[in-house]
């Protein structure tokens, strides 16, 4: 009988080691997909991105078992968004955009500015779309839809991930208002911008024959032109 039930006792302490090892070995890879979360935060919200290295995480997994189901979800949901923010800053961070209004496109490009005109538009159509997107991806529900595409053994389990990426993707419905809410006003200030610069174009086309392009400078046939023009450039640093 004493046997008997040392036989039971060993059987209950290798079933206690074994789940402790794997609530051990699931704490451990929780805990590393929570640095690489901290990591990819860090990269998307730095002053000047490093796209190499961004990419380089985003297309990696470090995790195992349903925590890599995790970090799938959570790194396609970061990809979603930053692909987006990419093509806005591509534009904002080109030079192009700023040399649109300068002696030498006025020269080149003059006085029809046609090149210059689309090229505005087409970048106001970029930035409406990209921003639109980033707003749905804002919502708590595009979020979720990341990680609901994954499959797990129970419904516990699918529960207890599903949390576990709301705590790593910061599901809280009022920060997202808030989100949304400065993602519209930024939006419509570059857009105002870009309508601005537009505006000085046209000016310029309307006028293509008060003015012309001396020694790297724009002249106008007439003070009031001129006048015109310089308030057109002020308004632009209102903006």
């Amino acid at each position: 009988m004493k046997k008997v039930i040392t036989i039971i006792l060993i059987l209950i302490f290798i079933f206690i080691v074994v789940v402790g090892a794997f609530s051990i070995k699931d704490i451990l890879e929780e805990n590393k997909l929570r640095d690489e979360s901290e990591l990819l935060l860090e990269l998307t919200n730095a002053e000047e991105y490093d796209d190499s290295k961004i990419s380089e995480v985003l297309n990696r997994t470090i995790t195992k078992g349903d925590c890599a189901k995790v970090e799938k979800a959570l790194k396609e949901y970061v990809k979603a968004e930053y692909e987006e923010t990419k093509k806005i800053r591509n534009i904002l961070e080109n030079e192009k955009i700023y040399n649109v209004l300068t002696p030498e496109n006025y020269k080149n490009d003059g006085p029809e500015f046609e090149e210059s005109l689309k090229y505005i538009e087409d970048s106001k159509n970029t930035i409406k779309e990209a921003s639109d997107k980033l707003i749905l991806l804002m919502d708590d529900s595009e979020k979720l839809k990341f990680i609901e595409n994954q499959t797990f053994n129970t419904n516990e389990d699918k529960k207890y991930y599903i949390n576990f990426y709301k705590e790593l993707i910061s599901v809280d419905e009022n920060a997202n208002k808030t989100d949304m809410e400065n993602m519209n006003k930024s939006t419509s200030d570059v857009i105002s911008f870009l309508d601005s610069m537009k505006e000085v174009l046209e000016f310029l086309k309307e006028n293509k024959n008060e003015w012309n392009v001396e020694n790297n400078e724009l002249v106008f046939t007439s003070e009031k032109l001129s006048d015109e023009f310089n308030n057109l450039i002020d308004k632009l640093g209102e903006e």
